[in-house]
Formats: structure tokens, C-alpha cells, sequence
């Protein structure tokens, strides 16, 4: 647990060190070194599987990765933008005061993703059992795929609507967000149409057969994921402009809510 936190703690302070980059029009340079990271990190820790075969070794692997590809890293950030600088600086009440609430309410979505995703696989293995939660598992596990090709696609777009929100450009910034939702709801509902047709068949290949019925699960997730995906879209055009406190709010009141609703 203590190897795992310390590379959690390395994993932020990489954050803020490629940062800068983002700001300075250079996302594609960001994106490569946080995905260059996880990939050391993991690479390093299914080494550490091979070699050692505890949970021990695996958590020192992904550390050692994981500091090594930020050392590495912070000096890429260094020769690409003079603002990728590390140090302790004396913070400034007015700077905290700006951002204290726009940061604290961006942690909100990943909490209430966890809530969300952990926390309903948990309550579900706990009321219904294991074998009801392995088809669920199965099904949220597939349609979420279509969530996460859409947020790449939604946090490349991210960038350029902060860079016309800067400029003032409203007009480009609206046409941006309307095509981007245009495209997402189009391969949506390909998405929907290809689920229909053959999740059912690819979760009996992929099971062996051994996950059944799940036609129905299969179905309202995939619409869950198809809605999702839109609102997603919504929401990165709201932290891209700065103001999404309100919604993270009630995005993690809604994360609650659901939990005792399934209670």
C-alpha cells in the first residue's frame, strides 16, 4: 500500500510538471509524456510479477517505473517550456483563493467515477453474488469501451475549446462542441446497432459460453453508455472553460444518490 501511494503521489507531480505544456499549445507533447509514464509504470510492474510473484513485487515495479519515467519525463518537460519547473513556492492566498474551488471540484468526478463504477460492482456482489456480478461485470465491461473511445475523443477537442474560450470566440467554440456531439451521437448509435447485433455472441466467445442472458443488462448499459458518452462531451466543455464546479457538485451528490438507490 505504501509502494502504491508513493507512485500515486509521483503520478501527480508529473501532472503538474507537463501542465505548462498544455498552455503552451502543446497537448499531443502532454498526452505522450502521462501515457509514456503509465506505460513504463506497468511495464515495469508485470516485470516485477515475472520475477518476484507478490503483490510486493509488483507494487516496487510499478514504483520504479514510475519514478524513473518521471525523472526522465521532467527533463523532456524542462527543454520544451521554461514553466515546467519543479520546487516548493510560497503559495498566494489570492491564487488559492481563484483556484481552491475550480481544483477541488475537478477531484469530484473521479470520486464520483468510483463511486460509480467500484462502488456499484461492490454493492451488486454483496446483494446478488458473485455470479449475478460476473455477467454484470461482463456487460458494463464491454459497453464501456465505447465510453472510453469517446473520451479520447472528447479530451483531444478539450484543448482547442479552452485555447477559443481564451480568445473569446464563441461563435468556433459553439461549432466545435455542436460537431463534436454530432460525431459522438453518429458512433453511437453505430455502437448501439453493433451491440444489438453481436455483444450477445462476442460475450458467449469471450466467456465460453459461461455468461448467459445478459441481453437485457447488455442492452440498458449499452443506452447508459451511449447517454454517458454524450454528457461526457458536455462536461469536458464545461472544465474546459472553467465551469464545471457546479456540475462536479452535483455529478457526486448523483454518484451518492445512486448507490442508495440500488440499496
Amino acid at each position: 500500500l505504501a509502494l502504491l501511494t508513493t507512485s500515486t503521489g509521483l503520478s501527480v507531480y508529473l501532472a503538474t510538471i507537463e501542465a505548462p505544456l498544455r498552455s503552451e499549445d502543446k497537448y499531443p507533447t502532454s498526452v505522450w509524456m502521462l501515457n509514456a509514464a503509465r506505460f513504463f509504470e506497468w511495464t515495469a510492474g508485470l516485470l516485477g510479477l515475472l520475477l518476484g510473484r507478490t503483490m510486493v513485487a509488483v507494487a516496487l515495479g510499478m514504483l520504479s517505473g514510475r519514478a524513473l519515467s518521471t525523472i526522465v519525463l521532467m527533463r523532456i518537460a524542462r527543454m520544451q517550456s521554461p514553466l515546467a519547473s519543479s520546487g516548493i513556492a510560497k503559495p498566494r492566498k489570492r491564487f488559492l483563493k481563484r483556484y481552491a474551488l475550480p481544483a477541488v471540484s475537478y477531484m469530484s468526478f473521479p470520486i464520483s467515477n468510483a463511486l460509480t463504477i467500484q462502488g456499484t460492482t461492490l454493492l451488486i456482489g454483496s446483494l446478488w453474488g458473485p455470479v449475478y456480478l460476473a455477467g454484470f461485470s461482463v456487460c458494463r465491461t464491454l459497453t464501456r469501451l465505447f465510453v472510453q473511445l469517446t473520451a479520447v475523443f472528447s479530451r483531444s477537442v478539450w484543448p482547442e475549446l479552452t485555447d477559443l474560450f481564451a480568445k473569446r470566440n464563441s461563435i468556433e467554440m459553439r461549432k466545435l462542441h455542436n460537431s463534436s456531439l454530432k460525431m459522438i451521437a453518429i458512433a453511437g448509435i453505430v455502437f448501439l446497432c453493433a451491440t444489438y447485433a453481436f455483444g450477445p455472441k462476442v460475450i458467449d466467445i469471450w466467456t465460453n459460453h459461461k455468461v448467459t442472458n445478459v441481453e437485457v443488462t447488455l442492452a440498458i448499459l449499452s443506452l447508459t453508455a451511449f447517454i454517458g458518452s454524450i454528457w461526457q462531451m458536455n462536461t469536458v466543455t464545461l472544465m474546459a472553460t472553467n465551469k464545471h464546479s457546479e456540475l462536479a457538485i452535483a455529478n457526486l451528490l448523483g454518484a451518492i444518490a445512486l448507490l442508495f438507490l440500488v440499496l
